[in-house]
């Protein structure tokens, strides 16, 4: 592959967590945290994060997502308005949290991601259904805006040089089927802690710290690291932790339980839309 295109790879580890799976969100209230993660730590977990897909922390990481979207932002209004029937493309990085190593210590440390690319993801849902397939972009190539004609000829080599995998074909049509360009929109970050049952059939994640970002002028090359530091004052956030709940089978009585007593039911809720609504109004 030529040095002026997209290093692309597809996910191949962990596939079960990428598969179709029924998905649920639930807002819980700060105060009952600490409740709702001694309940989750009392049962057993996996966390098989390892090989080219594993996040740097672990378990517990930092996410920031840049969401894309058309300048008429279709993707936007769609979701709005059918929040059981969507699509979301967005470019993420990981990055490792260290957790304070003393009680005078309240906040903790978020250190630059060591690994040399971002995921670019898409992600539909469909109906109680959603699918995430995603592809590696090497950081050093990464264009500095997926206009669509780009993106797609960018995809095209990589099929051409035998790469293509899952996910690979289907982003590549979803773009050539947009009838707008797509361009980097609304920025999320947010400070993620998982729990994963083995084979992949349970994951809850919880994300604290959920806050809403106007694209930094540093987003121009994408070189640098998305640490939240880098990305300017939130123009939003939400101060209740965002719980999902994905899986690949009946949800456990337990955590059924669990969740209502803690007074977070299953709810419609999208960073994205509320990132937008945030940044650039509800219209």
């Amino acid at each position: 592959m030529s040095s002026g295109s997209l290093a692309l790879k597809s996910e191949t580890e962990n596939g079960s967590l990428t598969a179709e799976r029924v998905e649920t969100k639930h807002l819980v209230p700060p105060e009952r945290l600490p409740e709702l993660l001694q309940r989750l730590s009392s049962h057993s977990w996996a966390h098989p994060f390892t090989g080219e897909s594993a996040h740097p922390g672990g378990a517990r990481y930092m996410v920031t997502s840049v969401y894309f979207d058309t300048p008429s932002r279709a993707y936007f209004l769609a979701a709005r308005q059918n929040a059981s029937n969507n699509l979301k493309l967005r470019l993420r990085e990981y990055s490792e949290v260290q957790e304070p190593s003393s009680a005078l210590v309240t906040e903790p440390t978020v250190l630059p991601p060591p690994e040399p690319w971002l995921w670019l993801e898409l992600k539909q849902r469909e109906g109680s259904i959603t699918s995430k397939r995603r592809i590696r972009v090497a950081r050093a190539n990464a264009a500095c805006r997926f206009v669509r004609g780009r993106a797609v000829e960018a995809l095209s080599r990589a099929q051409e040089q035998g790469q293509e995998q899952r996910g690979i074909k289907a982003l590549l049509l979803q773009l050539k089927e947009a009838d707008e360009p797509l361009e980097p929109s609304v920025l999320v970050s947010y400070r993620r802690q998982s729990f994963q049952a083995d084979e992949g059939q349970l994951r809850v994640t919880i994300d604290r710290d959920v806050a809403y970002h106007r694209l930094p002028a540093s987003l121009t090359h994408w070189a640098k690291p998305l640490v939240r530091s880098a990305l300017g004052a939130a123009v939003g956030a939400e101060p209740r932790a965002v719980v999902e709940i994905k899986r690949r089978g009946s949800l456990p009585s337990w955590l059924d339980r669990v969740l209502l007593e803690v007074g977070a039911p299953a709810i419609s809720f999208s960073k994205f839309v509320a990132a937008n609504e945030a940044v650039h109004g509800a219209r």
